[in-house]
């Protein structure tokens, strides 16, 4: 049986709680300059240490094509890089084959050291998405070139196997499931055929078992994707919801093959239960809010777009989550499958905080996303080889109180 490594490249969120370790307002300074616009960008760590930062702007230029003068206006991608001693080696660099008319989102992973497989989704349905291969240096070294979901996904979760395979995988709740593999070569698109989500979903309901737009999944090694997602509500009165999108309490994981097939039937976990770690507070980025206004995010009662799958060194995946606590406060759950996507039940649960990043901010698995409150946070967590949780944070935007 094949070992697999992977690295997800989507940028799903994470938070820090102030109460153990302290903002760290030093984390990206050398983007600070993006904090006055309404530019945020996609960050990806680098394996040797720092970090390569996306971000669109809006332009507008005056460009001489076959002589003749036009005024244009668009959405143009540049990309920053800064190295493990902090250093700026490439300052706001643009990529000409990345406009686009109505903006663009972005989703990379590394398929080396030294290689970031990128992908432009641009923001319209007619117009096709973009793939380069950016070194960690700032060289383009493949690419452009086009291609394009047949059901015009705007967006996509990378997933890279052992033998640097890479597939896009898309979730929409109206086209299913979507997998393209997108590296080294493009191959056709394949999904979950109309009929058989139409079976799935009549043996398991939408109202339980939807997915939100490209939940966490990652590929075993056995070459299967494991997609998890909270459980909805189903028929649950919205008193016993409160403010509760998902289920804060149990989830669902599911398998899919390469050719967009159900190869199981989704299995339903109690999210305590099955947590072998509790991260007391808030540590897991995406939506944080409270049936009552809130004065910092460590108030908020509840989470959506919050959930992390990652793979670790040795092949163990973990799945993070937010959830209660006895006394309803936030808090992350940390359940462990193995490499083949088995769910391991522990024997207890630990009760842990996240350690600070070391200085040079270099892990073998570490991601930077955002998480939005009442403030805006750049957060970056992470995991060692042991698998011991990474977490830091700082304050991107303040957002104006009406």
């Amino acid at each position: 049986m094949k070992k697999i490594s992977i690295i997800v490249g989507q940028v799903f969120l994470c938070l820090f709680v102030i109460s153990t370790l302290a903002y760290s307002n030093e984390m990206f300074k050398e983007i600070s300059d993006l904090k006055e616009t309404n530019n945020r960008p996609v960050i990806f760590t680098r394996p040797a240490g720092g970090y390569i930062a996306l971000w669109s702007e809006f332009i507008k230029r005056k460009e001489f094509i076959k002589g003749v003068e036009y005024n244009l206006s668009y959405y143009s991608t540049f990309y920053k890089i800064v190295n493990e001693k902090k250093e700026i080696i490439v300052n706001k660099q643009e990529i000409d084959s990345w406009r686009s008319k109505v903006g663009a989102s972005f989703s990379g992973v590394w398929i080396d050291k030294d290689k970031l497989l990128l992908l432009c989704w641009r923001r319209a349905y007619y117009e096709s998405s973009v793939r380069i291969i950016l070194s960690a240096s700032g060289e383009i070294l493949f690419g452009p070139d086009t291609f394009k979901f047949k059901e015009g996904s705007l967006e996509a979760t990378l997933v890279r196997d052992s033998e640097n395979n890479v597939y896009a995988v898309n979730t929409s709740g109206f086209y299913g499931i979507s997998i393209m593999h997108i590296y080294p070569e493009l191959t056709q698109e394949k999904k979950v055929p109309p009929q058989k989500l139409q079976e799935f979903h009549k043996k398991y309901p939408a109202h339980t078992f939807s997915f939100v737009r490209n939940p966490p999944v990652t590929i075993t090694s056995d070459h299967k994707l494991l997609i998890c997602n909270r459980l909805n509500w189903g028929y649950a009165p919205h008193q016993k919801r409160k403010v509760w999108h998902l289920r804060p309490d149990k989830f669902f994981y599911v398998f899919v093959d390469l050719d967009g097939n159900f190869i199981s039937e989704p299995v339903v976990l109690d999210i305590g239960e099955y947590a072998f770690r509790k991260i007391p507070g808030i540590h897991l980025g995406g939506y944080y809010y409270a049936s009552h206004e809130i004065q910092s995010i460590e108030q908020a009662s509840a989470a959506s777009d919050d959930m992390d799958l990652s793979r670790l060194p040795n092949g163990d995946i973990i799945l993070s989550i937010t959830g209660k606590d006895e006394t309803g406060n936030l808090c992350v759950y940390q359940v462990k499958f193995s490499p083949e996507g088995k769910v391991e039940k522990p024997k207890q649960m630990k009760v842990v905080n996240p350690l600070p990043f070391p200085k040079e901010s270099i892990l073998p698995v570490a991601k930077v996303v955002f998480a939005q409150s009442v403030q805006d946070y750049l957060v970056m967590f992470g995991f060692d080889e042991e698998g011991n949780f990474y977490s830091t944070r700082e304050i991107w935007k303040e957002k104006k109180r009406q």
